[in-house]
């Protein structure tokens, strides 16, 4: 059960930091970098929801295994 507390903290870590770079980008708009900033965020927020996705179907099928056998 820790790895689920270690993984949730990470998830949580990234999430903030793509909401953090999307809000930097919104800051300064004329900024040549701000676009970056935000597809940088975008992305971020993309991929840790991907990731909460698979860890959630991997305790699914942890769970179901052990009730097959």
């Amino acid at each position: 059960m820790g790895a689920y507390v270690y993984s949730g903290i990470v998830w949580g870590l990234l999430l903030i930091a793509g909401v953090l770079l999307i809000a930097a980008s919104r800051t300064n708009r004329k900024d040549k970098n701000s676009g970056i900033l935000r597809w940088t965020g975008y992305g971020l927020l993309l991929c840790t929801l991907g990731l909460i996705v698979l860890e959630i179907y991997a305790g699914f099928e942890e769970a179901s295994h052990r009730i097959g056998h």
